[in-house]
């Protein structure tokens, strides 16, 4: 026993270490806490039944049971032992020795004639390593297809793979009590997300975070587990601390980044890199997403399973809207995808909207970025496509004053985002012609149909941010849509701009609704120092100080002076 008058617990004393307890917690030292155990302390009467730690963890929570599993999990596996490229070529051909069914899958698709010949069964057999690669193609097509855990054990090379893999995101992972922190305070996001984007992360019985937690932990599926690191970034804005991981054990792996839970991660990874203002980063994100879509055919084959389907839609529009964001063009051309989309009915009208306009934006790149400028006609027949595809919604679906009424706020929010997003496409289908000149006569129509989409959308930022501004402050999506507000407050302060150099056209807007233009500015600038919460390193942040010193030029803006301005992305602005 120790020596008399010190405090210690029963395993500090068989460990022979000196047992020191917080002030902020007496009952347990911190040997215990940091082993997560039972601290047991000596002084327990020897009549008195001991607590056991399988008792105690009988009381636990599901999320801390399944983090400490996983934790015994990668300690009890051996470091991963290198594979030699011969041995790795055996077990691809003992892979495809597995899989004839594979070979004639390939030779089969409508997407790929040419091995029609090359693997034609007059001609020759199957070479091993194309039929290896329809493996991972019929695993992911296959909607009853085998779990990541169960295909990660298909060879030794790719087991000890994913172990490392695992062991690196596990790493990452904050501690038992800080996730559960933070998946109680920081996770209000997940169910407006999943309604508003139809993002698939998790199934459909994860409806809150922590559940999607709770089944990554368990599944030792290191896709699942950079996807719950990408929830965490979105959650606490600490990009850094989380996505480093992801970047390094799944984004540039082939076999992890191209499964369904891969692709899947890909997904939040891209929306995490636009908020840290990592334009150009998430767009490459995208990028490699739809490639590997491309490289296992799921841009055509999608309608096979519905899990692959939502996944293709999400990409493919990830990559449409993110391109229209920054002026870069798409990646998978739409008459080499199936855009096949079933008629609406009530149970699917919002994914029926939500598809449409994927095709739309593609169409609105389309004519933005010609290298010539677009026709008057162009512009009015996708304005009317956009019109047409948000009739099949509801009525007062997306009516402002109709939303605003709402007492469900989750249906609320998933209409505020629709509604964003409707207008923030027609924005920049006018914004062509917004950017004309003035002796042009379709530039009225156009500057009419840009400003006024720009108003509407800041009017559903704000309803956004003023129904709970405390959530508007920790909530990562409502963060992101900072950005687009940022835009749509700088279009309309070039149009009033325009007006107050005296010119004469009948474009000119009255003076009431200038002074209504500039009360909605100075609106969206206190909502986005509610969103930045103090930090103007943030996105929300250095809109808002680009946004203050471009009001500041403009009410100053006299003579041949020449201003400039530091805006987030698009750099210096000269004016």
């Amino acid at each position: 026993r120790m020596r008399r008058g010190t405090r210690s617990c029963i395993a500090c004393q068989k460990r022979k270490v000196r047992c020191v307890f917080q002030s902020d917690k007496p009952d347990c030292c911190i040997h215990c806490l940091r082993r997560n155990s039972v601290c047991i302390p000596q002084a327990l009467a020897p009549g008195q039944s001991q607590p056991t730690t399988d008792g105690y963890h009988e009381h636990e929570s599901p999320l801390v049971t399944a983090y400490r599993s996983l934790q015994r999990r990668l300690k009890a596996l051996l470091p991963a032992p290198t594979v030699p490229l011969t041995t790795r070529q055996q077990a691809q051909a003992i892979a495809t020795s597995t899989a004839p069914e594979g070979g004639r899958l390939l030779r089969d698709a409508e997407c790929a004639p040419i091995m029609k010949l090359i693997e034609n069964e007059m001609v020759g057999e199957c070479q091993p390593t194309k039929a290896c690669c329809v493996i991972s193609y019929q695993e992911i097509g296959d909607e009853h297809h085998p779990s990541h855990k169960e295909r990660s054990n298909a060879s030794p090379e790719i087991s000890s793979k994913h172990t490392e893999a695992l062991r690196g995101l596990y790493a990452a992972l904050p501690t038992v009590l800080n996730l559960q922190d933070i998946l109680v305070k920081q996770s209000q996001w997940w169910e407006s997300w999943r309604d508003a984007f139809g993002l698939s992360w998790g199934e459909e019985t994860d409806r809150t975070l922590e559940g999607f937690a709770i089944r990554a932990l368990r599944s030792e599926d290191p896709c699942l587990l950079g996807s719950l690191l990408v929830c965490l970034a979105l959650g606490t804005g600490a990009f850094g601390t989380y996505l480093s991981a992801v970047e390094r054990w799944i984004l540039y792996d082939d076999d992890l980044a191209g499964c369904e839970h891969g692709l899947e991660c890909l997904m939040g990874l891209g929306l995490c890199h636009f908020s840290a203002m990592q334009h150009h980063r998430a767009w490459s994100v995208y990028r490699r997403a739809n490639t590997l879509l491309q490289l296992h055919g799921i841009h055509r084959a999608h309608r096979k399973s519905e899990k692959l389907d939502g996944i293709f839609w999400q990409l493919f529009h990830a990559d449409r809207w993110l391109s229209l964001m920054i002026g870069l063009p798409y990646s998978v051309p739409n008459d080499l995808c199936d855009l096949y989309i079933p008629p609406s009915n009530p149970g699917s009208f919002i994914t029926f909207h939500h598809r449409h306009l994927a095709i739309l934006t593609s169409r609105v790149i389309d004519c933005v970025q010609a290298t010539s400028p677009p026709p008057l006609s162009m512009i009015s027949a996708i304005d009317e496509q956009i019109d047409a595809v948000a009739a099949h919604l509801p009525p007062q679906y997306l009516d402002l004053t109709h939303i605003s009424n709402l007492e469900d706020r989750r249906e609320r929010y998933a209409r505020i985002y629709r509604l964003t997003q409707v207008y923030q496409l027609k924005a920049y289908l006018h914004l062509p012609l917004f950017l004309q000149r003035l002796d042009l006569p379709k530039r009225r129509y156009g500057r009419e149909i840009c400003a006024n989409s720009c108003r509407c959308y800041l009017e559903a930022f704000l309803l956004l941010c003023d129904d709970d501004p405390q959530r508007a402050g920790t909530d990562n999506s409502i963060k992101l849509t900072g950005f687009s507000a940022f835009i749509a407050a700088l279009t309309l302060l070039l149009a009033i701009l325009d007006d107050t150099r005296g010119t004469t056209s009948p474009a000119g807007v009255s003076s009431e609704n200038k002074q209504s233009d500039e009360t909605l500015i100075k609106r969206t600038m206190k909502a986005l120092e509610v969103c930045a919460a103090g930090s103007m390193d943030s996105l929300c942040g250095r809109c808002l100080t680009a946004l203050n010193g471009f009001v500041t030029v403009c009410h100053e803006a006299a003579g041949n002076t020449i201003h400039k301005v530091d805006l987030p992305y698009f750099g210096v602005l000269s004016i």
